[in-house]
């Protein structure tokens, strides 16, 4: 990482399009001062990083949608997932998280403003650069203070180290199935992943290596009564789901980008004792393998800030917090 703490942003100039902005006064329907940004508006938008991080060629792209003048809520999933969290007019593609966030939804469009960002994959990319760059962002945008911050996953351990360097710049974390670090058994499967990709890239074999790391992590994300129940042992049945999964993901992910993200996941750390928030909420599912609840427990007794730890039942593990849609809007609408 670039940058020792995200305070050593305030030492840059702002991008340039700030200089030309101008803000004026309005009031809402509530009689409410607002202060307006030009550049804060719904849809995407892309920034260059080349102040904070040494690539000059260096962009984050992201996406705002909901009310803009609601308590702000960055979102984001897991290493597939992209900024895109949900269907809108401008783009019918389906979001990765459409069944939880919309217009009267769980996440209420009606009632927060969401900003979801495309993750960087250069080489040694960590989770505090992710966050550092959101930082960046949020000044670009001039946004000083969020209602909360969800992460899934990945997404989750970037917003973790997102709060490590912002004490109290967020009023609540919720980390769904994500913690400090890797526990040794899903740091070794990415090993394996890792491995099998890098075996194989350069040759006429990448692409198919790609898939099967693919393949290998999706028998691991859901719980062995999922999965078994899921194919009663037919073969055929099996090798088709897998081919589906490994070439849907080789469609949109290249090797380099997996390898990063995979090789980021693993190099995940942060320090309980910093992570500074008003609040913070750990969901967790009982089958997860990838980040066990026995470790989101120890997590959260080392964390000095209020912390509750949310716990559900699900046969999806890893994937229940895409899956689980009745059991995590319960869980959410308590909390956010």
């Amino acid at each position: 990482m670039v940058l020792n703490s995200i305070q050593d942003i305030s030492v840059f100039p702002r991008v340039h399009a700030l200089k030309d902005i101008k803000n004026h006064i309005y009031y809402n329907k509530n009689n409410e001062t607002i202060f307006e940004n030009k550049l804060f508006k719904r849809g995407c938008g892309t920034i260059s990083l080349s102040q904070i991080f040494s690539q000059s060629d260096l962009f984050l792209e992201y996406e705002i949608s909901g009310n803009l003048n609601a308590p702000i809520v960055i979102v984001q999933g897991g290493i597939s997932s992209t900024k895109h969290i949900i269907t809108t007019a401008k783009n019918q593609i389906k979001g990765w998280w459409d069944n939880i966030v919309g217009y009267d939804k769980c996440i209420d469009l009606n009632q927060y403003c969401l900003i979801s960002c495309d993750y960087l994959s250069f080489n040694n990319v960590s989770t505090h650069d992710q966050a550092a760059a959101l930082s960046f962002l949020l000044q670009h945008l001039e946004i000083k203070n969020l209602h909360a911050f969800i992460g899934y996953s990945y997404g989750g351990m970037v917003a973790l180290a997102f709060a490590e360097l912002n004490p109290n710049k967020v009023d609540h974390i919720i980390a769904l199935g994500a913690a400090h670090e890797s526990v040794p058994q899903s740091y070794a499967l990415r090993l394996i992943q890792q491995k099998i990709v890098e075996l194989n890239k350069g040759t006429d074999k990448e692409k198919e290596a790609l898939a099967t790391a693919r393949q290998l992590g999706i028998i691991t994300y859901r719980s062995s009564e999922e999965i078994n129940s899921r194919f009663n042992c037919h073969e055929k049945s099996v090798v088709s789901y897998l081919k589906k999964k490994g070439d849907d993901f080789v469609s949109t992910f290249s090797s380099e980008r997996f390898l990063n993200l995979s090789k980021s996941i693993n190099g995940h750390k942060v320090t309980p004792s910093k992570i500074c928030s008003k609040k913070i909420s750990l969901i967790c599912c009982k089958s997860d393998q990838i980040t066990p609840l026995s470790q989101i427990n120890q997590f959260a007794k080392e964390i000095i800030s209020p912390t509750v730890v949310y716990e559900f039942d699900s046969i999806y593990g890893h994937d229940s917090y895409l899956n689980e849609t009745e059991k995590l809007t319960n869980i959410l609408n308590k909390i956010v």
